[in-house]
């Protein structure tokens, strides 16, 4: 999904990804080689984004790890997200985040200034886990079972992650989307709503610059609408999508 939009007669081109696809990280190298940007914006946080660069993440969370950490609910949340990333990728003989290497590789091929901007992930599952309720985590972890009598009973979720990236697979993945967020608007107010605010903000911050005229952006598939609205919202408070509250 790629979509264009003008901020101040200044373009803006969404590219979104499907963090498990190797279509995506092509359509991110064409897309930059294409429009030679003056800015290219990841979805990615300083420490994300030095750990992705050193490697520092090749060593797997192990599960004892998480009774030695300071932090042991958040430490659980990612032990559990590297298996799930883990699961996925193995399936499609790919790794995570390729396509926001290929982001940074392609922003020094083409001498183009390089602008980290999602929120700190440490700070955004933080305050996941303390506003959500214990019934909130108890429907996220077992609601899957309604979920999968909306979607229908010829619903295959391995079908639809081999074709994320054909057009026809998109009304089926939105629906899952639009009933998984429903039913979880806690979680999609912190780890969707927020995060879309917080990273238009940072794309108007740099356009404001003279020397600023183009910016190609890198997002999950998930961030485009959200984030397209959000560039024109003149009332985004960084305070507060900053606080725990």
């Amino acid at each position: 999904m790629i979509k264009t939009i003008f901020y101040n007669n200044k373009k803006i081109i969404i590219v979104g990804t499907a963090h498990i696809s190797k279509k995506s990280k092509e359509k991110v190298k064409e897309t930059i080689d294409l429009e030679k940007p003056d800015v290219v914006g990841i979805e990615l946080d300083r420490k994300r984004f030095q750990s992705m660069m050193t490697k520092e993440n090749k060593r797997e969370i192990r599960l004892k790890d998480i009774f030695r950490a300071k932090k042991p609910g958040l430490f659980l949340v990612y032990y559990v997200l590297q298996k799930f990333q883990k699961k996925i990728a193995s399936k499609f003989d790919t790794t995570p985040g390729e396509e926001m290497m290929q982001g940074v590789i392609s922003a020094q091929e083409n001498k183009s200034k390089l602008l980290l901007l999602d929120r700190d992930a440490e700070f955004t599952l933080s305050k996941l886990l303390k506003n959500l309720t214990f019934r909130d985590k108890f429907r996220l972890f077992f609601g899957g079972f309604n979920t999968r009598k909306e979607l229908g009973k010829d619903f295959d979720v391995n079908v639809l992650l081999k074709s994320v990236d054909d057009e026809e697979s998109g009304d089926k993945l939105n629906k899952l989307l639009e009933i998984f967020m429903k039913r979880h608007k806690t979680l999609k107010r912190i780890m969707i709503d927020e995060r879309d605010q917080f990273m238009a903000y940072g794309i108007r911050q740099i356009l404001q610059q003279e020397d600023v005229n183009s910016i190609v952006v890198v997002v999950g598939a998930g961030h485009v609408e959200g984030m397209s609205k959000e560039i024109f919202n003149e009332n985004i408070n960084v305070k507060k999508l900053l606080s725990y509250k």
